[in-house]
């Protein structure tokens, strides 16, 4: 692979990997097995300077930015995409949005904790209908003096039930525009529901979130009323870039381990690899990986720079772009690599863990669907140049 990373970047990226080999990947069979989250790794994490890649300094982060987060996300897939999508819905789906939207009492209060990984966060958005439309969630938050009075059902909440906040949407006053407001796991008012059991991403809570007369004080209610979607829509955006990095450090180490089995492998005299189809099936695949990382890297160096994903922009083209081609290429590429491993590929062993964790990428931070739908129409008004 080639990148042109800093020296610093280049130091962090190389105690990842250690981190990576020696931590992570023997503690991978645990949260297979026994769906065991990984807090202690995720403390970890926090020790290394993963969770303050993205915050400024005065929170106790290094503000190194998109482009070194997601490297970071890229090598913490190569051991767990579990891991690394804890680490992204935590820092991007719930610290973030504080950062972007929140008051100074509340940057203050909870950012020090993300950056340390000694606070988990959750987005709590989902609900049963299946909908995207937050104007058809049936949540609501009620006024009552100083407070707020929260009745919402979440489901498919990642980090729940770990989570040490959590950020929650409800309607308020019946207008579709949601409000977002930050509720602690110790509220009486939050319960859960059993967690889900999941084809992949074992060791990820995700679950129900309940708010029961759950009861919060004006001063957690984040950004503007009715100013919910506002508040959380450049983060997503950040999260999205996030599941394109994790799909590729997936799909690289699943060729990896690929490649390394065709050279063993021996069938009719020769090993797998000597064969012309599979030499450039692995080829293409590695070729891909390359371009898909690209694309990945130039739409985080942007946002660096100031870029702002806006519906229907160029830049909101691409971020959705990452949102759909590194999981459908990560999808060929798993695929591939269960192909090559043949029989052994189908049992239950680390390649098609691969497989299975990928599959969520085609579904989570929205469907591919919609991505395509948001790309169409971008690509049909003129908001992006062909």
């Amino acid at each position: 692979m080639l990148h042109q990373y800093t020296q610093e970047q280049e130091i962090l990226r190389e105690s990842i990997v250690e981190f990576v080999r020696d931590e992570v990947l023997p503690a991978v069979p645990q949260m297979e097995e026994g769906n065991e989250f990984p807090l202690a790794l995720m403390r970890r994490c926090g020790d290394l300077g993963l969770g303050g890649l993205l915050f400024p300094e005065q929170y106790g982060g290094t503000d190194m930015g998109l482009s070194t987060f997601v490297m970071a996300l890229e090598e913490l897939a190569r051991g767990s995409q579990t891991l690394a999508l804890t680490l992204d819905a935590s820092l991007t789906l719930c610290f973030l949005p504080i950062l972007h939207a929140g008051t100074e009492e509340q940057k203050a209060k909870y950012l020090p904790g993300a950056v340390t990984m000694e606070s988990i966060g959750a987005m709590a958005v989902g609900e049963a209908t299946g909908t995207m439309n937050f104007a058809a969630h049936s949540g609501t938050a009620v006024r009552d003096g100083d407070e707020w009075v929260i009745n919402a059902t979440k489901v498919m909440t990642t980090n729940s039930q770990a989570a040490d906040v959590y950020l929650v949407f409800a309607h308020v006053d019946g207008n579709p525009a949601p409000t977002a407001f930050l509720v602690e796991k110790d509220n009486p008012g939050l319960s859960f529901g059993e967690l889900e059991r999941k084809l992949g991403w074992h060791g990820s809570n995700t679950g129900t979130t309940i708010y029961e007369n759950c009861r919060v004080s004006d001063a957690d209610r984040l950004g503007e009323i009715h100013g919910g979607f506002e508040a959380v829509l450049v983060p997503i955006f950040h999260s999205c870039v996030g599941i394109g990095a994790m799909c590729n450090g997936n799909a690289a180490a699943a060729l990896d381990q690929a490649l390394e089995y065709t050279k063993v492998r021996n069938i009719g005299g020769k090993n797998l690899i000597e064969y012309q189809t599979v030499a450039q099936d692995i080829a293409r695949a590695a070729m891909e990986i390359e371009v898909s990382r690209a694309l990945v890297e130039k739409t985080a160096k942007l946002i660096d720079e100031g870029g702002v994903p806006l519906p229907g922009s160029a830049l909101a083209v691409l971020t959705s772009a990452c949102k759909v081609y590194p999981p459908e290429l990560g999808s060929r590429v798993c695929d591939l690599a269960i192909q090559l491993h043949g029989g052994v590929g189908y049992l239950t062993n680390d390649i098609h863990r691969r497989w299975r964790d990928n599959r969520a990428c085609l579904i989570g931070e929205g469907p591919t669907a919609l991505h395509m739908d948001w790309i169409s129409a971008a690509v049909a008004s003129g908001g992006y140049r062909l």
